[in-house]
């Protein structure tokens, strides 16, 4: 059978709630599994909450691993299907030591790179969003989410430049004692209906968006105010709900899987590189240029691993090229390389991204085989792209 057909899972793991959705191939959508909003009860919720705030590897890996495991056994069992093809993770927050944890997660569950991958909040809002009918977001799309923090708001929009479709995200974080507690439910929806309303209006001045999207505890509402109603719907159609960013996880593995939407698109929002890393090559006899990695890629998803013949480089050159094609050159020197005849120096080029604007490389000389011994010598690059 091939792996294609296995099960798409998209899993979202926030501070109080765990949620996991399948993709529904008969229906062609994500579907929540059975629950309140496809939440999942999570035995020693509290554990859950450390997990997602104190990072600390050691003493939650196990609990995380035991949280993982179960959010994808229920997934399974709710997909009446046992075959894992792709699994996208949504983390809040994104943050490195937490995304370290989940890769091993992962790969004590056995699970490959290649099966699965980690994305934050506004990357599944954007595949959600991208993901619904053109009408929905024609004219721009916002997600707002009203939680522990005060209000977010994404607003996200898609145009076509030098040849290239993007899809860019503004933010803007509204933060005041009463808007946290409305987000902690500590105070109602009532109470901040005013200053929704203000800051909804100042969001949106000068600005169109075909729909508008609502998420968070502090949304989490039969029935919102009707002048909250009324200034949220004006002139476009709104949706409120708690399990979007689960199915906007579950769409980036289907994306992954089957490449529709995204395939040739610049995601420009948050927890995307900018630049674009690329050097230029020798391919049986033709010069070409090799791209390494692309503007627009998650940064902890966009570490890559290539190995090289070298004819007498003393000086390596990697090129930065942002969406617009901005192009920007460094250089490593590697002359402590021994000279070796007959192409038979290999070097391994480990390029790392620490952070959107942050990356490592690593050259490595590994000789050749059995026929040349390495030198040993390893050679390090550090770009900052601000």
């Amino acid at each position: 059978m091939d792996e294609k057909d296995g099960l798409i899972l998209g899993i979202d793991l926030q501070e109080e709630t765990a949620q996991v959705c399948f993709y529904n191939d008969k229906l062609n959508i994500p579907q929540a599994a059975p629950g309140e909003n496809g939440s999942v009860v999570i035995p020693n919720h509290k554990r859950l909450s450390q997990c997602m705030t104190e990072y600390d590897e050691e003493s939650h890996f196990e609990d995380l691993l035991s949280m993982i495991a179960i959010l994808i056994e229920y997934g399974k069992k709710s997909a009446g299907r046992m075959r894992i093809s792709q699994i996208c993770i949504c983390l809040d927050p994104f943050i490195a030591d937490l995304l370290e944890m989940v890769d091993r997660v992962m790969d004590r569950l056995q699970y490959s790179k290649e099966q699965y991958e980690i994305i934050s909040r506004p990357e599944a809002f954007a595949y959600y969003a991208y993901s619904q009918k053109k009408e929905l977001y024609s004219a721009g799309t916002v997600l707002l989410d009203l939680n522990q923090n005060g209000l977010t708001a994404y607003r996200m929009s898609s145009f076509r430049k030098n040849g290239m479709d993007f899809i860019h995200e503004d933010r803007e974080d509204f933060q005041s004692d009463s808007l946290r507690s409305a987000g902690k439910k500590e105070a109602g929806i009532e109470e901040v209906c005013e200053e929704l309303c203000t800051d909804i209006e100042e969001l949106m001045k000068g600005k169109t968006a075909s729909t508008m999207y609502l998420t968070g505890k502090g949304f989490d509402y039969d029935k919102l105010p009707e002048k909250l109603t009324k200034t949220i719907c004006n002139r476009r159609k709104a949706f409120l709900g708690q399990n979007l960013y689960v199915k906007g996880a579950c769409y980036c593995a289907r994306e992954r899987q089957f490449p529709k939407v995204f395939d040739n698109l610049i995601l420009d929002c948050e927890n995307r590189i900018q630049y674009g890393i690329e050097t230029d090559i020798v391919e049986r006899g033709q010069k070409r240029r090799l791209r390494i990695v692309r503007p627009g890629m998650n940064w902890f998803e966009s570490e890559r691993k290539l190995d090289f013949i070298l004819e007498d480089e003393r000086m390596l050159t990697f090129i930065l090229t942002d969406a617009n094609g901005v192009v920007r050159e460094e250089k490593l020197d590697i002359s402590d390389i021994p000279f070796r005849s007959g192409k038979t120096t290999r070097i391994c080029v480990h390029v790392q991204y620490t952070a959107t604007d942050r990356c490592m490389i690593t050259v490595k000389d590994k000789g050749f085989g059995q026929f040349v011994k390495s030198s040993g010598k390893v050679f390090y690059l550090e770009i900052n792209f601000t």
